[in-house]
């Protein structure tokens, strides 16, 4: 199993950031995700955010080894054939270390502050799904051109392809009605977040079911879950961290937001993510997003040097 980071990018300082991605790399994690608000969504809405996109060129451009991206890139914000040539272009820079997720986005709040179009879920699913056609024709010299219903393209103007050969790693995020279908058919992986056990079997269950459905290996499709996370040589202190960082945002700490964090001592941490990684997760992102975040490089650090080792 490998390990990532995900530090939404609201309630930061590029300087915060840019140190919490170079501790990550330090300790041995494989991933870095960013995620793709243009407003804060938790805390002081008015608060600072920066771009998604901009934002990982710049720290990849600081990392050597860690692979970045976004989870994930909103289907609504940019053109496909603009992500995938901005993909591209991020590879090209960090020497190959680029994954691209995508997803249909949620915030119509946001958009319409930006002037986005933000049309229904049902149309924003058949965009994602004609998205991920159009940067995978943008990225295949033996394809000239994409005609859907949405969107059309010449992948005449693709170059430079990426360095990544095929292309980089297409991630598909999200666990609605019509996600297991998108990612069987088009992605290359599927992350999902925020569930508990119980309910990401459910999830899996259904990707798995959409892959067979059409004919493919579910194997082939790889899994990656995101989770907060709370660890500590005392149990009962890692838990009071955890209730403390829904309960003073006044969100109440019950039953359902217990089952959807992870929380314990190293042992106990580490026996709830090998349940995942018996499930075929093979990539577990510890989820580090102001307000809902306490302590993120000491917990990022307690993570690599005491829970990782008991789950390689």
């Amino acid at each position: 199993m490998e390990f990532g980071i995900q530090t939404g990018q609201q309630h930061r300082s590029y300087a915060e950031l840019l140190n919490l991605w170079q501790a990550a790399e330090r300790l041995g994690f494989t991933y870095g995700w960013l995620y793709d608000h243009l407003i804060p969504v938790g805390g002081d809405l008015d608060g600072d955010v920066f771009e998604a996109w901009t934002l990982l060129s710049s720290l990849l451009a600081r990392t050597d080894t860690i692979r970045g991206g976004i989870l994930v890139t909103c289907v609504m914000y940019r053109p496909p054939s603009v992500v995938a040539k901005a993909a591209s272009t991020v590879d090209h820079a960090s020497g190959g270390r680029v994954e691209l997720g995508i997803g249909s986005c949620w915030n119509a709040w946001e958009a319409g502050l930006y002037g986005i179009d933000f049309p229904p879920l049902r149309e924003r699913n058949e965009r994602l799904a004609e998205a991920i056609q159009v940067i995978r024709t943008m990225w295949d010299p033996s394809k000239e051109n994409f005609e859907g219903h949405y969107y059309k393209i010449s992948a005449a103007h693709a170059s430079p392809l990426p360095v990544q050969q095929p292309h980089p790693r297409i991630w598909v995020g999200g666990t609605g009605k019509s996600l297991p279908a998108i990612a069987a058919a088009h992605a290359d992986g599927w992350n999902a977040i925020f569930a508990s056990l119980e309910e990401y079997k459910g999830h899996l269950d259904r990707v798995r079911a959409a892959c067979e459905a059409i004919g493919r290996d579910p194997a082939t499709l790889a899994l990656s879950f995101g989770q907060r996370v709370s660890v500590d040589k005392d149990s009962k202190r890692a838990e009071e961290r955890a209730r403390l960082q829904y309960e003073r945002h006044g969100v109440a700490f019950d039953d359902v937001m217990r089952s959807r964090f992870i929380f314990g001592s190293a042992i106990q941490v580490a026996e709830q993510v090998r349940a995942l990684k018996d499930l075929g997760v093979g990539q577990f992102v510890l989820w580090h997003e102001p307000p809902f975040d306490a302590e993120a490089e000491d917990q990022i650090r307690e993570f690599a040097e005491t829970v990782a080792p008991l789950l390689r």
